[in-house]
């Protein structure tokens, strides 16, 4: 991909000013098609890279300051791989917008191998508690049930904490129910054991009878 190659080249030269070079480029174009992507390519190296760590942090939070959903959804790619990137997270993720959420949520369980899942965790916690509109909280979950295949236990947990069955009976949308319902046969065994989510009756929360 040509992007890659592009953003390679420029991490190969060591200027870390370089990156906040495109990030004020990509901010004041809003999301030049091409040197957009080159930062987005560029940036997720970035944050494992010590050289690199300040000026894609200071990139990101350039990105997520700018008025464009297609900007933000760059700083927010990068955040998915790398969370220490961006500071004020609630104030940020507020901002960002429902379908720039919504793309951060699918990324996440993806870089599961490059990130411990226990960051993972901390992340989708994070928008589950930013934003309680339905459609964001059900990709949350999803995502929750594809990290589940990873890493069941430690999603069980977070479960349990973040007692889902709660937005399901507060929700009037099948959203939150349906994605509940998608997380819960990975996790069931280590939510029984640990007394945490209840079993969801019959139809539960679309005209069925609640939960158990």
């Amino acid at each position: 991909m040509f992007e890659f190659a592009a953003a390679k080249g420029l991490l190969d030269r060591h200027n870390p000013a370089s990156i906040g070079t495109l990030a004020e480029r990509t901010f004041r174009h809003g999301g030049d098609l091409f040197v957009g992507a080159v930062l987005e390519q560029a940036l997720v190296p970035c944050g494992s890279l010590p050289l690199f760590r300040d000026a894609a942090r200071d990139a990101v939070h350039t990105l997520f300051g700018a008025d464009g959903e297609a900007v933000r959804t760059i700083g927010a790619i990068a955040w998915a791989h790398h969370p220490t990137l961006l500071e004020d997270l609630v104030a940020a993720l507020r901002k960002a917008g429902l379908s720039l959420l919504e793309r951060a949520v699918r990324k996440l369980p993806s870089v599961v191998g490059k990130t411990p899942p226990a960051d993972v965790i901390d992340q989708l916690t994070v928008l589950w508690q930013t934003n309680e509109e339905p459609k964001s909280r059900g990709a949350v979950l999803r995502a929750f049930s594809r990290l589940a295949l990873r890493a069941p236990e430690e999603v069980a947990d977070a479960l349990h904490e973040l007692n889902p069955h709660q937005a399901v009976q507060e929700s009037d949308l099948s959203e939150v129910t349906l994605a509940l319902l998608d997380v819960l046969p990975a996790t069931t065994p280590h939510i029984t054991s640990r007394g945490g989510v209840r079993r969801p009756a019959s139809g539960c929360g679309v005209g069925g009878r609640g939960w158990r």
